[in-house]
């Protein structure tokens, strides 16, 4: 037991000096007196980056996505039950409907999205969150069109392309952020249709707001991927108002095609339904198509994760 006690304090101890290590390159990264001074050393801080990137980051991000997981579950559990039913009914209101034809762009599992073929010609594609994986993306950007990708949390896209058009900002009103509108406005015309696919992490709640993006900039959307996080918060008083208003929001200008429920993350059990706290929404935009029935098809299967509960769907 002291044996497997010492793996892991040393264990932790070399992840700590990792992080500390990255903290430290990131901050000497932005001086270039540090660049011109200490070539030498800046090359090893950078080689450390690497083997922390190659070694320890994969686990420990797990590991830390896990705990906040199983936390945000026994939260749930401890819910408001008399929500419920106001809570499924936003879940309800994104059923998709019969749409026009539409293909997946990207990968199989991460990183791929359905999108509806007659937003594919000629637009600029604006791609908030970039992360780690870039296949929708680059998919867009290998079919000529502009890529516009923002993300403070990396240096740089981790694959390079001539469309790609990278800023180092988050999405928000904050210090060194940018608001979603402004962003499309500074790189589109007045009159010019954009694409949009959005996966922030949660802060997409507040990236749809008027104050975020106004109603003129949004009726140029002609089509946009969103994966929504956090719909545990559906039921909590302080959250759900917002989140609500903006599932009224796209509702008024958008009609959903598609919705995969990720089941990566652990479902919302209601007894009936297991809902899911991560699930993506292909919408499109009600001027290609102002009326539409409620689909049978809700989520493509082959996006799934296996070895995972199937997640269900209130369809109406």
């Amino acid at each position: 037991a002291s044996d497997v006690y010492k793996r892991q304090v040393l264990l932790r101890l070399m992840v700590d000096t990792f992080l500390m290590v990255k903290e430290i390159s990131v901050n000497l990264e932005h001086s270039w007196r540090a660049e011109t001074r200490y070539p030498s050393v800046m090359g090893l801080l950078r080689l450390l980056r690497i083997l922390w990137r190659a070694t320890f980051q994969p686990s420990f991000e797990k590991r830390s996505a896990l705990r906040r997981e199983r936390k945000r579950v026994r939260d749930f559990n401890r819910r408001d039950r008399s929500l419920d039913l106001r809570a499924v009914a936003q879940f309800r209101r994104l059923t998709p409907t019969t749409a026009p034809p539409q293909q997946l762009v990207g990968g199989a599992t991460d990183g791929g999205y359905l999108v509806p073929e007659i937003g594919l010609a000629g637009l600029s594609l604006f791609s908030p969150g970039v992360g780690h994986v870039v296949d929708f993306e680059y998919n867009f950007a290998e079919r000529g069109h502009k890529v516009f990708l923002a993300d403070a949390t990396v240096f740089e896209p981790p694959r390079p392309h001539d469309n790609f058009f990278f800023e180092r900002k988050n999405l928000g009103s904050g210090k060194n952020e940018i608001l979603l509108g402004p962003w499309i406005d500074s790189h589109s015309g007045p009159d010019e249709l954009v694409a949009v696919q959005m996966d922030i992490e949660g802060a997409e709640w507040e990236a749809l707001t008027p104050y975020s993006v106004s109603d003129e900039t949004l009726a140029r959307v002609a089509w946009m991927v969103v994966e929504f996080h956090g719909t545990q918060n559906f039921w909590s008083e302080s959250s759900a108002a917002q989140m609500i208003s903006v599932v009224d929001r796209m509702l008024e200008f958008f009609i959903p095609t598609a919705v995969h429920a990720n089941n990566c993350a652990p479902g919302l059990d209601v007894g009936q339904h297991l809902l899911p706290s991560v699930f993506e929404v292909t919408f499109l935009n009600k001027s290609f198509q102002e009326s539409a029935s409620p689909s049978n098809v809700v989520f493509p299967e082959f996006l799934n994760c296996p070895k995972r509960r199937p997640l269900t769907w209130p369809v109406a």
